[in-house]
């Protein structure tokens, strides 16, 4: 039996090792456009080779119940896989799981010469740009080329640094289309319409929540990078998924990023101290009493959206209250270029969730990116690519005969 896998990334690899592992007899082919394979592996985790993460869950993705059947392989197959594979593992302690190398080639070098080693063919710089039924009802590749089963893994355009999310599907043949839900920059800065340039570099650890038509949709923790006309950092790309989702609907009529600079202590308590710094320092006013709690342009920043010149006991709780809810109104016409994700794909009730096999197409099979599933910052993305890669082979596998 013949079997094409177009797109040589995480979920193509792996599901081509599966079937050759698991069914040596069988000819299994990778298609890849590019010189070469895995390149967003390669990416992951600032090319450290963030695989996975301890946490992994199906509510960690916009559609809990569609993904449950693959997390099936769960963060400890991925660990066992890499182990199968040569390669030791870590977990850091945000539950991110890195090759012990801390490099992405390691783990990418590996699957592929293991796929090597059991006589996985691996095609490069060949496009697959039709794909259709031939009258014996094979799957014709660029219509000339055979083949019994076909899995689309071909991924999207994040990484790319396109102004345009696209979704890289060859084209089908009459009857054989898929919808793709639409597509949104997802896993990346949100653009605000403050001007924060004066900002532009600078981090800081805080709380941060996304605000969208006056819903709080999520909220989270970690550090915050500020850009020219952005907010970027793992945190603000995890409330980029939730505003991604929105705006791909094209329905949102305004948003609101809010940090909290002291998610630790509640306003109350805050204000206390603070209280307690303006009797010990009463003669820091402006900038000057921020000069110690925060590096020198987030002070200035903080005063000057406060319009802050003296200092007074009741000045005091205004000042708690923008350390805990500073707001940044999101600029909508914003759109990312180096988003790690696209939000939406191929339209899951076309798809059977326990098999990843099109409803529309029998033998024809979507996973990772290409499926309207996204997930949280810190591996979730890619270990849906590796565990759909699993599923779909151990789906194509009970349909094979020895």
């Amino acid at each position: 039996m013949n079997i094409a896998i177009i797109g040589g990334g995480a979920c193509g690899l792996v599901a081509a090792y599966q079937l050759k592992k698991q069914r040596p007899s069988l000819n299994v082919t990778v298609f890849e456009k590019n010189p070469t394979v895995g390149k967003k592996i390669l990416m992951s985790g600032n090319s450290h080779g963030n695989l996975s993460n301890t946490h992994v869950n199906p509510n960690a993705y916009n559609h809990p119940e569609f993904v449950a059947p693959a997390l099936a392989f769960d963060s400890s197959s991925l660990r066992n896989l890499a182990s199968e594979l040569g390669v030791d593992t870590f977990v850091d302690e945000e539950g991110r799981i890195y090759p012990f190398s801390n490099s992405a080639n390691s783990f990418l070098d590996a699957l592929r010469l293991a796929n090597r080693e059991l006589g996985v063919v691996e095609t490069t710089n060949y496009e697959v740009f039709s794909l259709t039924k031939g009258k014996n009802g094979q799957w014709l590749i660029n219509g000339t080329e055979p083949f019994d089963r076909v899995v689309i893994a071909t991924g999207s355009s994040a990484g790319y640094y396109l102004k345009r999310s696209t979704i890289n599907l060859p084209k089908m043949g009459q009857g054989l289309q898929h919808v793709l839900t639409p597509l949104y920059p997802s896993l990346a800065p949100i653009g605000v319409q403050e001007n924060i340039r004066s900002l532009t570099g600078l981090r800081i650890s805080c709380g941060a929540a996304i605000e969208i038509d006056g819903v709080r949709y999520y909220q989270t923790s970690g550090e915050i990078q500020f850009k020219d006309d952005a907010l970027s950092g793992i945190a603000i790309f995890e409330l980029s998924s939730f505003l991604a989702r929105k705006m791909a609907t094209g329905n949102v009529g305004y948003a609101n990023v809010e940090l909290d600079l002291f998610p630790d202590v509640s306003e109350d308590d805050l204000l206390v101290q603070l209280k307690n710094r303006h009797a010990h320092f009463p003669q820091r006013d402006g900038v000057a009493f921020f000069v110690g709690m925060f590096a020198k342009m987030i002070g200035w920043y903080l005063a000057t959206r406060l319009n802050l010149q003296q200092i007074h006991p009741e000045t005091l709780g205004e000042i708690a209250h923008l350390l805990k809810h500073l707001r940044f109104a999101v600029d909508l016409t914003y759109v990312a270029t180096n988003n790690q994700v696209v939000c939406g794909g191929v339209r899951l009730d076309q798809v059977h969730p326990e098999t990843l096999e099109s409803r529309v197409a029998q033998g024809l099979y979507f996973g990772g990116e290409v499926l309207d599933v996204d997930g949280l910052c810190g591996g979730y993305n890619l270990h849906f690519a590796f565990a759909s890669g699993v599923l779909i082979a151990q789906s194509i596998l009970r349909g094979v005969s020895e």
